[in-house]
């Protein structure tokens, strides 16, 4: 379109693109895109700048949006609400939420859009109350029965740690609850450390005849019998998923694997692996995982040569952690040699692995240099370097590095703690 020269691009034809750009997270093409329109005069045409402020949110470029949000000479409520919801996307919780009280502050009134953008960035108990402010916005906006912001509201409290509000929320729309409904209480427990609640919920949803559970049913229920090493319980949830199609879903396969690897039943694990049809990358890294949790790093190491995909970092950091447990620096340098190639190293998460793995192979300097020279330097790293110290005696350093770690602005974890006073740390 761009090659005839009698045709004059405009602003619809950049509201048509850039939502496509956006969802392919397509951020080399988006910016071209910027820069035509800044190229050509098109001007602040409203609907293009909050298509482009989108495109950088969904390309998990924040900075970009919030720099494009801040310079628009006109804001409509579509531009609070794609700034908001994109914050909380971007887990820029404490934005979203000061941005939602400017946003307020002006007198605007909300829509469904600016509800369904805030509640995700409520996700702690220090949020509840905003949350139940919200609540009551939607009370008095009549979408009281509008089921996707039900659905949020009750993985909201359970986030905040108000059980008991979800479950009347629950409790309030059973009449009308569909599996989904129920899915958001027993995933939302799951992924928020409540096991038993979420499989009470799961017995619950069991009792109406008339919801049929679905691969998120699934996969959450069998998380938590992992986590809570439910051996006959998770058993009997696997053999309900053979009776069922759900269950040569990949997800559902692959759930499988981590729950017996975390009941130390590997023969049970390489069973369900073996029986799976289409294997993928998720598949071999529980697989791998399973082995190096249980100690079996030797054949860990193994499973990773056979690997039939490119590894991603949880790949390398389980895989380092294999390296960790038999001692062995040569395979350890061998795998930091193919993250320096390939630009995991610069993950905060593989970092930390690489400085277990060296502290563990006596390898301090080298632990220490990785550490230094971590790109992003997540609570992970930190604890790490602190263990690192207190492993090898050197208690003042691992002090020291708690500090520092304090300086940074970080919070301490339960796992800092452990790690200061292990080892003879203190």
């Amino acid at each position: 379109m761009q090659l005839i020269r009698t045709l004059e691009l405009d602003a619809v034809t950049l509201i048509s693109i850039i939502p496509l750009v956006a969802e392919f997270m397509l951020l080399r093409e988006g910016k071209a895109i910027h820069g035509f329109n800044i190229r050509r005069e098109m001007g602040a045409e409203l609907l293009v700048m909050n298509a482009l402020m989108d495109m950088y949110l969904n390309c998990e470029r924040a900075k970009d949006a919030e720099r494009l949000f801040l310079n628009m000479p006109k804001k409509d409520l579509i531009s609070w609400n794609t700034i908001i919801s994109g914050y909380s996307q971007n887990g820029w919780c404490r934005e979203a939420q000061l941005l939602l009280k400017k946003f307020r502050s002006g007198n605007s009134e909300c829509s469904l859009s600016t509800l369904l953008g805030i509640l995700p960035a409520c996700d702690s108990p220090n949020s509840v109350r905003l949350g139940r402010l919200i609540h009551s916005w939607e009370v008095k906006l009549g979408f009281v029965n509008t089921i996707i912001l039900v659905n949020l509201l009750m993985y909201m409290y359970i986030s905040c740690g108000d059980l008991v509000a979800s479950f009347k929320l629950l409790e309030e729309i059973a009449y009308a609850a569909d599996v989904d409904n129920w899915n958001t209480v027993i995933s939302g427990c799951t992924q928020n450390g409540y096991f038993w609640e979420a499989l009470n919920a799961f017995n619950l949803m069991r009792l109406k005849s008339y919801i049929i559970l679905d691969t998120v049913t699934l996969v959450s229920v069998v998380s938590a019998c992992g986590n809570l090493e439910l051996i006959c319980e998770g058993k009997s949830i696997h053999a309900l998923a053979l009776k069922t199609s759900t269950g040569q879903d990949i997800r559902v396969q692959n759930a499988l694997i981590t729950m017996y690897g975390k009941l130390s039943d590997m023969e049970s694990a390489r069973s369900v692996f073996e029986l799976c049809v289409y294997l993928n990358l998720c598949s071999w890294n529980c697989m791998i995982s399973a082995l190096a949790q249980n100690g079996s790093s030797k054949e860990a190491i193994e499973f990773f040569r056979l690997l039939e995909f490119e590894p991603d970092e949880m790949t390398m950091a389980t895989v380092l952690s294999a390296c960790r447990q038999l001692g062995i620096i040569r395979h350890g340098k061998q795998i930091h040699a193919h993250l320096i190639r390939s630009s995991f190293y610069k993950n905060a998460f593989v970092s930390a692995a690489l400085v277990d793995m060296y502290s563990s192979c006596d390898r301090l300097e080298v632990a220490r240099q990785v550490f230094q020279t971590s790109a992003e330097r997540s609570i992970a790293a930190w604890n790490s370097m602190i263990s690192s110290y207190g492993f090898h005696s050197k208690g003042q350093k691992a002090i020291e590095i708690f500090h520092d770690m304090i300086d940074s602005g970080l919070t301490p974890s339960k796992v800092t703690f452990n790690s200061l006073q292990s080892h003879r740390a203190c």
